[in-house]
């Protein structure tokens, strides 16, 4: 049984931080320090080793960090979703044979996953681009095999290989490609040129036979969901 990572939220974060200055990046997935310091803060118990003045405060510079409010900013847009399907056995083959007890195997299968992420805007909570990708694995698994006596010896003699695509890098360029087709669409620029220079394994595709409640002006050129 194979373990699907429970760090997609990180994963899409590390996909942001790659984009540089293109995007300023708020913490919103994990702000318990900031929120401890904060309290902290509050009840002038924070200070950073210097003296503070503070307009009205007697009796000279405090050692207390002080707060006037606004020091968080705020965002513009938020990413949700999740990794939404994992197959592991969606299609499988194979063929052995034997002679005398003697012969080879082989045999070959599919997984795969699908990623569902939206970006949202901070202020009217409107959805402005949904991205659905799917992303295939294939493995293999070979061998060959002796079960049989050499005079008063039984011998059983199994060797092999097996083999399968990265589960956990395939779900993270997966994320990724979601991502940049997020904040393609609010960038106003077009993705594909990144895209393009990965290899072929590596890039999902879009998942089929998914329907969203959407008027027809809003499906873009390609007839994708905007």
């Amino acid at each position: 049984m194979l373990t699907v990572t429970q760090g997609g939220a990180l994963m899409v974060t590390s996909a942001l931080g790659k984009l540089g200055d293109r995007i300023r990046l708020a913490e919103r997935f994990d702000p318990t320090v900031a929120e401890r310091e904060l309290v902290w803060m509050d009840k002038r118990q924070l200070g950073d080793g210097e003296q503070h003045s503070v307009l009205g405060q007697p009796g000279g510079p405090v050692k207390w960090l002080p707060y006037f409010g606004g020091s968080l900013i705020g965002s513009d847009y938020f990413i949700v979703g999740g990794i939404t399907e994992v197959n592991y056995d969606i299609h499988s083959g194979g063929a052995e044979f034997a002679i005398n007890g003697i012969g080879p195997k082989a045999r070959v299968f599919t997984q795969s996953v699908a990623v569902d992420l939206r970006i949202v805007d901070t202020r009217s909570l409107i959805v402005v681009k949904t991205v659905s990708l799917t992303k295939q694995y294939t493995g293999y698994e070979t061998g060959a095999g002796t079960f049989r006596f050499f005079g008063s010896n039984l011998f059983d003699i199994n060797i092999g290989a097996k083999g399968q695509e990265p589960l956990q890098l395939g779900i993270r360029t997966t994320l990724e490609e979601a991502t940049l087709r997020l904040i393609g669409s609010v960038l106003k620029a077009d993705p594909d040129a990144c895209l393009a220079s990965r290899p072929p394994a590596l890039r999902p595709r879009p998942a089929t036979g998914r329907m969203a409640a959407v008027s027809p002006d809003r499906r873009e050129s390609d007839g994708s969901l905007p």
